[in-house]
């Protein structure tokens, strides 16, 4: 039987490709990995995704970035499902401002796994490609009932977004994930 888990991304503001993976640990220490989804690659372009490479301002018309939307992964695609760029809480372009109130954009990633590893952990890697220069946002992942919060360092600014090439060599979180954190909801 399939168990389903619930994966959200909150206040992005960034470009980013998402990795799953199981990391066995045997008696001897050693350690493998199996991805078990992903979404994009990891070549440092966003080509593979909706909206790309500067249809930013779409994201609300898109109805991107709201609770009840979700990235079905095995089924979800990511050139119609999952938006190149995420706003911050302060980019009006993502449905946010000071008149209309401020909020977070969720995304929203569901999956399933078939079999659960007995030992180990699952790591989610979350390749940035870019992000805000200015102001760069805090990045929040939860998954079930457990969050992590990342301060995100200065990004290029807005040249990426825009669909301009920049310099910038991205930044990976690597987050890794207790067995016990991926129950069946």
């Amino acid at each position: 039987m399939q168990k389903n888990f619930n994966l959200f991304i909150t206040t992005i503001g960034c470009i980013i490709i998402l990795f799953l993976t199981t990391k066995n640990v045997s008696a001897q220490n050693l350690s493998s990995q199996k991805t078990l989804w992903q979404i994009g690659k990891a070549d440092h372009s966003d080509a593979e995704f909706a909206m790309a490479p500067s249809g930013y301002k779409d994201f609300v018309g898109k109805d991107f970035g709201w609770e009840n939307k979700f990235y079905l992964v095995g089924f979800s695609d990511p050139k119609k499902d999952w938006p190149y760029a995420l706003p911050g809480p302060e980019d009006a372009w993502g449905g946010s401002s000071g008149g209309a109130g401020y909020r977070a954009a969720v995304e929203n990633i569901l999956f399933g796994i078939d079999k659960l590893p007995q030992q180990g952990s699952y790591e989610l890697i979350i390749d940035l490609l870019d992000m805000s220069a200015g102001k760069p946002p805090l990045f929040k992942v939860t998954v079930n009932d457990t969050s992590w919060e990342y301060q995100l360092p200065k990004g290029s600014g807005d040249n990426t977004l825009k669909g301009q090439q920049t310099n910038y060599s991205g930044h990976i979180i690597k987050i890794s994930i207790p067995t016990d954190v991926i129950t069946q909801i």
